[in-house]
């Protein structure tokens, strides 16, 4: 059975979007884990979802977010199949490659304007790491998102890492999804975060994201902050 863990601040999204293509699914074998921060006086994504999935049923640990849609209404059956089929550390929808070019692979549509997010995929594809619009992990296998501080960010591209790092397989599965937010939730702790990650993987030259390769360099803190100082001023300025 897939346990699918959502962490939510606006449930009428949640209800439009998740639940109502759920309900479209021809497999019922599944669970809904709603988690609430905000009631749980949660503070980062690691704490929601490891909470979620201490609340799981499951074998299959399905993470994803509030304002995605599956398209297809075989989506679940997909993703079981696969999971019996391959053995990885975590696997996901979005993701890219440990190439010197960035590139974004994905089944996934994102935007108002329902673009497709990278190179399309039609088969199960390996991978350096994920993005967080889903993520995939056998329940046996799960050791939990790590603490990064107050964040809701890069724990599919810290668990991603920690895999491959550990030899396991990080995977693209070609499951069709449209997400809504194409990246709206970048904020200022976007790039505390990547600070974080940058010296927890040290002995990685590049921190290799869906949202931009980066340089693991001394000059990696600057840049952070730089790119703080440009939010603040789109804040103050309205754009």
């Amino acid at each position: 059975m897939i346990s699918i863990i959502v962490a939510y601040n606006n449930e009428k999204l949640l209800e439009e979007m998740l639940v109502k293509s759920l309900k479209n699914q021809t497999s019922k074998h599944f669970e809904l884990i709603k988690v609430s921060a905000k009631e749980n006086g949660f503070k980062s994504a690691s704490e929601t979802l490891n909470y979620g999935a201490s609340l799981s049923k499951g074998d299959i640990l399905l993470f994803i977010h509030q304002d995605v849609e599956f398209i297809d209404n075989d989506a679940l059956e997909k993703i079981e199949q696969f999971c019996k089929i391959y053995d990885f550390g975590i696997a996901g929808f979005c993701g890219v490659k440990d190439s010197d070019k960035y590139e974004v692979y994905s089944s996934v549509k994102i935007g108002y304007d329902r673009r497709h997010a990278g190179q399309m995929i039609n088969e199960v594809t390996d991978v350096l790491s994920l993005d967080e619009c889903g993520l995939i992990v056998k329940k046996d296998e799960f050791s939990g998102f790590e603490d990064n501080g107050n964040t809701w960010h890069f724990y599919g591209v810290d668990y991603s890492l920690k895999s491959f790092t550990a030899n396991k397989r990080i995977l693209l599965f070609p499951i069709n999804i449209y997400h809504l937010s194409p990246g709206w939730s970048l904020d200022y702790s976007y790039f505390d975060t990547l600070k974080v990650i940058a010296r927890k993987y040290s002995n990685y030259n590049v921190i290799k994201t869906c949202m931009g390769f980066f340089r693991n360099n001394n000059f990696l803190s600057i840049y952070c902050e730089y790119r703080k100082s440009k939010l603040f001023l789109k804040k103050i300025i309205g754009i």
